[in-house]
């Protein structure tokens, strides 16, 4: 809460999303007691997405090769999903999806998306719906968080759990064009715990800096009016180029950090 990121988006933004690392943390203290990686997880992670929101649900796809009771984990998760489902749709019909359709729909930034969509845009003349980026933005999160955390798999959970989580979020970041820069709160609190290294100078100043990113440049683009940079025009307003750069700069250490998470020396036993 000391940092200022952190600071302005729980206290202003008044987001549920604090409580995805929440529920992570909790599966964590569940797996340190237990050592039991199936149903009781499972569980777990199931009331996460029930009572947060379905992009907590992105990360039980490095996860699972993290797992060693794959199944227990996802019976215990139809334990608690199959009967929620079931009340949903008696109550609401499938208007429970709303959330999750209005998520493919609406374009936020930074992301890959908002800053090559200019360049796109004067490459191929026109481009096709956000519904279709948001797609391919969700197989890329979910293929590269794979992909990030694949070689720990032979590790104790309690060292990977936090990787996959990471990987997961840090990916949607940068490729999801729906997700918005200051979601970052949600897992800025592991991301100081597992790749900050406080002895390295390097580490503390890009720590800072994204700080800093993700306070300034959502202010400075709802003040010019949230462009969404269909052309390269834009770039004929000084302000329109800060807050380009910006967001090139948030995306830039969203990306370094998701590198630092696939270079993770995990100094932990790996289990026979």
């Amino acid at each position: 809460m000391l940092l200022s990121g952190p600071m302005i988006m729980v206290l202003l933004g008044g987001q549920e999303d604090i409580w995805m690392w929440g529920i992570a943390a909790w599966m964590m203290l569940s797996y340190l007691r237990s050592h039991n990686d199936g149903f009781g997880l499972g569980v777990r992670f199931s009331t996460g997405l029930i009572v947060i929101k379905a992009t907590f649900v992105f990360w039980f796809f490095p996860l699972w090769f993290l797992l060693k009771k794959r199944w227990g984990f996802l019976l215990g998760m139809v334990a608690v999903g199959i009967p929620s489902l079931a009340v949903l749709y008696a109550v609401m019909q499938l208007d429970f999806l709303m959330p999750v359709q209005m998520g493919t729909t609406n374009l936020l930034t930074p992301n890959l998306f908002t800053i090559s969509r200019p360049w796109l845009t004067y490459l191929f003349g026109s481009l096709p719906t956000l519904t279709v980026f948001s797609w391919a933005g969700m197989v890329i999160t979910l293929s590269v968080s794979v992909l990030a955390v694949y070689r720990f798999r032979n590790f104790a959970l309690e060292y990977t759990l936090p990787l996959a989580y990471l990987a997961t979020y840090l990916a949607m970041s940068i490729f999801q064009p729906t997700s918005v820069g200051y979601y970052a709160f949600a897992y800025l609190l592991p991301l100081m715990m597992e790749l900050v290294d406080w002895k390295k100078q390097r580490h503390v100043v890009v720590l800072l800096f994204l700080n800093l990113l993700l306070v300034v440049q959502p202010f400075i683009f709802t003040h010019i009016n949230s462009p969404t940079y269909d052309d390269l025009t834009v770039f004929s307003q000084p302000l329109f180029v800060l807050e380009y750069t910006l967001q090139v700069l948030n995306v830039a250490c969203f990306g370094w950090y998701l590198w630092q998470v696939y270079r993770k020396n995990v100094s932990s036993p790996q289990l026979a």
